[in-house]
């Protein structure tokens, strides 16, 4: 990548960060997003292409932020980096929702479940949450008294990874928009999800926390409870290296552990492979 652009899109994002911590100016934004633009138009379309496909997510956290804006020069400056220039026309996932999906990989998320991929964030494929309409929950998440034990198992199955995953995404989006609630309407589709959940799973629960290592999410902690009582905890722990752009990069393998009444599990999977839960040799 050209030098000229790789520091300018440096300073636009550093920008944009320090913005949304609120220790950033809105006149130095402004200056390093159209000091960007200015290179960004004076170098090939090949180099533009480079750079949305090795700097992403931190672009979509750019764009993310501006059209927050809707004074007249950040809408300009919207339209000529993002649609003109880049041609990002259509909506593109947030930084933590592309954070989320690396970070669920190998966990909740595997390689054979079916992903649509005009919906984000990836709890909406079919083996989860799917798009949000109300026949795929009444057909997928509730749970009625005369159903049979497998059809029961599946939809147990079902809002359980959905429930988890959207308490996960719940959980990243407060730590990466500074501890910001989602909107109302995402509070909600949650609030509805645990109702969901308690009735086909009765008496149980759910508690996530997510660690960080470096501001990056590296631990999953999930604890199950039955009738206000910890039962399980569970604890997913994933590596990362560091891409040659310097973007980090989960590691394949996922190390997890699971404690029960005493009982300690280990598995190792992966995107590809879910793991057996096994005891330790002695």
């Amino acid at each position: 990548m050209d030098s000229p652009l790789e520091s300018a899109f440096l300073v636009a994002a550093t920008q944009t960060r320090m913005l949304q911590l609120k220790i950033g100016k809105l006149k130095d934004w402004q200056s390093s997003l159209t000091d960007f633009c200015k290179v960004l138009n004076s170098v090939s379309e090949d180099t533009r292409t480079y750079l949305l496909d090795v700097h992403g997510s931190e672009l979509a956290r750019i764009k993310y932020a501006l059209v927050q804006h809707k004074e007249p020069v950040f809408v300009s400056l919207h339209d000529k980096i993002f649609t003109k220039l880049l041609n990002m026309k259509k909506r593109v996932p947030q930084h933590m929702t592309t954070l989320f999906e690396s970070f669920i990989k190998g966990i909740t998320y595997f390689a054979w479940q079916q992903y649509p991929k005009d919906e984000i964030p990836i709890y909406h494929r079919l083996n989860s949450c799917g798009r949000g309409a109300d026949d795929h929950r009444d057909r997928n998440h509730i749970c009625l008294p005369k159903m049979t034990r497998p059809e029961k198992s599946r939809r147990r199955a079902l809002i359980e990874r959905c429930y988890l995953e959207r308490l996960i995404f719940d959980e990243i989006y407060r730590k990466e928009s500074i501890h910001e609630e989602q909107d109302k309407g995402h509070q909600y589709r949650l609030s509805i999800t645990k109702e969901d959940f308690q009735s086909c799973c009765n008496g149980w629960d759910l508690n996530v926390e997510v660690g960080y290592t470096d501001n990056h999410p590296v631990r999953l902690v999930v604890k199950r409870f039955y009738k206000g009582n910890l039962k399980s905890t569970e604890t997913y722990e994933k590596t990362y290296s560091f891409a040659p752009n310097g973007n980090k990069v989960y590691d394949q393998l996922v190390t997890c552990t699971r404690e029960t009444a005493g009982t300690i599990l280990y598995n190792v999977q992966s995107f590809q492979q879910m793991g057996a839960w096994k005891k330790r040799k002695e």
